[in-house]
C-alpha cells in the first residue's frame, strides 16, 4: 500500500481548514443557543465497496507488486442549519491480494484508513483534523513483508493560529 503523504496530508488540511478562522465561524453573539435551534443538526451516513486493481514496490527488495482486491469506505457527515459540514469521518479498509511481478510471490494486504475533521461552531472555537493510516501486507517467503503506519493530528485555534500535534509514521520489512 502506498500511504498518504505528509505533503498530501497537508495539503488536504489547509483545502478543510481554509477560511475557518476565528471570524468565519459564529461569534459568542451571534452563536445560536441551544433553545433558539430551530432545527436539529444533519447526519449522513453513506457506506461503498469499490475495487481496487493497483500496482506498488516493495520497500523491501523494489519489486513490482500487482494487488486487486476492495475498499470499503464508511462516512459520516454532521452538519447544523448555519454551516456547511460541522464534523466528519471517513473510515476505509482496503484488503487485496498480490502477485510479485518479478518473482511470482504472493501477498495478503490490509489497509486501515481514520480521517475525521471539526470545524468552529457555537462554543467549540475550533477546529481539528486527524488522519490515521496503519497497513500490514504479508507473504510467506521470510524478508518480504512489510507494514506501516502514518499519524496527523493538527489543531486551530479562533485566532487563525494552528500546530500539528502529531505527525509520525514509518514503514519496515519484517520476517
Amino acid at each position: 500500500m502506498q500511504p498518504l503523504t505528509p505533503t498530501g496530508v497537508t495539503l488536504l488540511v489547509a483545502t478543510l481548514l481554509t477560511g475557518c478562522g476565528g471570524e468565519s465561524g459564529p461569534t459568542g453573539e451571534s452563536a445560536p443557543s441551544l433553545a433558539a435551534a430551530s432545527h436539529p443538526d444533519t447526519t449522513v451516513h453513506t457506506s461503498s465497496v469499490t475495487p481496487l486493481d493497483e500496482v506498488f514496490s516493495s520497500p523491501c527488495n523494489g519489486e513490482m507488486i500487482h494487488y486487486t482486491g476492495t475498499l470499503r469506505t464508511q462516512m459520516t457527515f454532521v452538519a447544523s442549519p448555519d454551516t456547511l459540514f460541522q464534523h466528519a469521518v471517513v473510515h476505509m479498509v482496503v484488503r487485496e491480494t498480490g502477485i510479485g511481478l518479478t518473482t511470482g510471490t504472493v501477498y495478503t494486504a490490509k489497509d486501515n484508513f481514520y480521517e475525521g475533521f471539526t470545524l468552529p461552531y457555537g462554543h467549540q472555537q475550533y477546529q481539528s483534523f486527524s488522519f490515521h493510516e496503519k497497513f500490514r501486507i504479508t507473504s510467506d517467503t521470510p524478508g518480504l513483508s512489510f507494514g506501516g503506519h502514518l499519524q496527523v493530528h493538527f489543531v486551530g485555534v479562533p485566532d487563525g493560529d494552528g500546530k500539528f500535534t502529531r505527525i509520525a509514521g514509518s514503514e519496515e520489512c519484517f520476517t
